[in-house]
């Protein structure tokens, strides 16, 4: 059984791990098999959770609201896992206490992984940066130790980084001012409110990821659209007349940017979570040569 901690509202969750390894494990397997499995394919799964109000003991009636954050956050764990494992699209609440096992449905948030796929589809192309498959317990029990599980308001850097993950989920069709929030992860993670930005995040995962082969400049690539969305450089089109545009056409040279830095986005939660890391801290040595005379 796994758990999340106490949250701020007085529950705790338990749920059972080996029906998440199944999961993870049987839609991996179809994946790797058939990119395009899901087209065909929706999967049902029923996950048994356990709900407790740490003020009165077991609660009888499940709180949706608890419930709906469990689905964020474990939408969140299963794609950091592997990414595009998990689109949540539908989900209801079987309650097993009620005699009659009533099935309440949930507006369960909407969340599609899809922009997750595409990124770990370019970083294979790109043969950088190496995105892993993680075991689920390592993640959730990271989650855990960043205080993710059950928290409204993300206030430290990985809380902010997963919460931003979430808002670029939050769509099907990719959007220009996803970009901001992709840089605005970056900027959570690895700098502090009074340091310069761009140099130094190329610094910084040049130091924890290495140095790509290929595309070099995708870090200013992306920066580049950031500053034009800001300063307002991009055109806008007419509110209802987005049909008469060649969107596809117009996002192409905007979304390649995103996909590579979202893959760069993945691959520094996994390192993370493999070095078992709560915070990064950079240090610089200064070495003094000495001129002989």
């Amino acid at each position: 059984m796994l758990l999340t901690p106490p949250s701020k509202i007085g529950y705790t969750i338990t749920f059972d791990i080996d029906m998440i390894e199944y999961f993870y494990t049987n839609e991996l397997t179809k994946l790797e098999e058939n990119e395009y499995y899901w087209m065909y394919e929706i999967p049902k799964y029923y996950l048994k959770i356990s709900v407790i109000d740490n003020n009165a003991g077991e609660n009888k009636r499940i709180s949706l609201v608890v419930v709906t954050k469990f689905l964020h956050d474990l939408f969140t764990a299963m794609n950091i896992c592997a990414p595009g494992i998990l689109d949540l699209y539908f989900a209801s609440i079987v309650d097993s206490i009620d005699e009659e096992n009533e099935e309440i449905n949930i507006a369960a948030p909407e969340l599609t992984s899809s922009f997750l796929y595409e990124a770990l589809k370019e970083s294979k192309s790109w043969s950088y940066p190496k995105i892993n498959y993680l075991p689920f317990h390592d993640v959730w029990g990271w989650m855990n130790n960043c205080k993710i599980p059950g928290t409204i308001l993300a206030k430290n850097p990985f809380q902010k980084a997963c919460f931003l993950l979430n808002q670029l989920c939050n769509q099907y069709d990719f959007n220009i001012e996803a970009t901001l929030s992709l840089t605005r992860g970056f900027e959570a993670i690895l700098l502090d409110d009074s340091e310069s930005i761009q140099r130094l995040l190329k610094e910084r995962i040049s130091l924890i990821l290495g140095v790509p082969k290929e595309n070099k400049k995708w870090l200013s690539n992306l920066y580049n659209i950031r500053s034009r969305i800001i300063h307002g450089d991009l055109p806008v089109c007419r509110l209802g007349n987005e049909s008469y545009l060649n969107l596809e056409e117009f996002l192409e040279d905007f979304e390649k940017p995103f996909l590579l830095g979202l893959s760069v986005y993945i691959a520094l939660l996994q390192k993370m979570i493999i070095k078992k890391s709560f915070a990064v801290k950079f240090s610089e040595k200064v070495e003094y040569q000495i001129v002989n005379t």
